[in-house]
């Protein structure tokens, strides 16, 4: 996993990445996974993958990584949930405050409350579904950076970023930071291109895994981590 300085609020476009953290992760079974979905939480620091499923059927395990992370030696991702349901999952991101989780695959987000920063046992209770707009490849997704929507791209040149608004049931008005305005917009609307910024990087991720791993900035604020990614096996 890469950590990276979060770029000033006034930078637009792309941006060169010069100061570049690696933490080494591997998985506690000494295999590689397919994991697109990745998610770090903001209190904590403690990064959470989810695999990604190709059969609707198949187990969809989640690995946690330690709370601490070294730089000099291996960080074991261990799982803690067999299974999550969530088929074909591409992106996950904690909201700014970290109170809610949201993971996505082609066609709907899937939004947990957290309960007391504890993300395994809520993980656990059943998710807020929410049906995504058409993308050629729907992949990545992260919260608005006021916690009232979610914002998802595709894969793909010149491809629009969505602002879902979230259902009552996914979203609060002491969900929103301090000093950070509720948003305006009504229905789902893509985000203009140039408040978009991208830094694509390359992350090992346990045996053989290659992970691209996308940071957006929205808007010249920071938004969660989300991940694009295949895991060569």
């Amino acid at each position: 996993m890469i950590r990276i300085p979060e770029p000033a609020s006034s930078v637009r476009g792309e941006t060169r990445v010069t100061q570049v953290t690696t933490y080494p992760l591997v998985y506690a079974d000494g295999e590689s996974h397919n994991v697109e979905a990745l998610a770090i939480h903001p209190r904590t620091g403690q990064a959470i993958a989810i695999e990604k499923t190709e059969k609707q059927a198949s187990p969809a395990p989640v690995w946690i990584a330690p709370t601490s992370l070294s730089t000099s030696q291996d960080n074991v991702l261990r799982k803690v949930i067999d299974n999550v349901p969530v088929p074909g999952a591409s992106g996950a991101g904690f909201s700014p405050t970290g109170d809610r989780l949201v993971v996505r695959n082609a066609t709907h987000a899937y939004v947990w409350w957290i309960r007391n920063n504890d993300v395994v046992a809520s993980l656990r209770g059943t998710p807020v579904t929410i049906q995504l707009p058409e993308q050629r490849q729907g992949e990545g997704v992260t919260f608005s950076p006021h916690g009232d929507a979610l914002l998802v791209n595709s894969e793909g040149p010149r491809q629009p970023v969505w602002k879902v608004p979230l259902p009552e049931d996914a979203d609060v008005d002491d969900a929103v930071p301090a000093g950070i305005s509720p948003s305006l917009a009504e229905g789902t609307q893509p985000v203009n291109d140039n408040d978009t910024l991208m830094i694509v990087i390359a992350a090992g991720a346990g045996g053989s895994g290659l992970m691209l791993l996308t940071y957006r900035v929205i808007r010249a604020r920071r938004t969660s981590l989300s991940l694009m990614s295949r895991s060569d096996r």
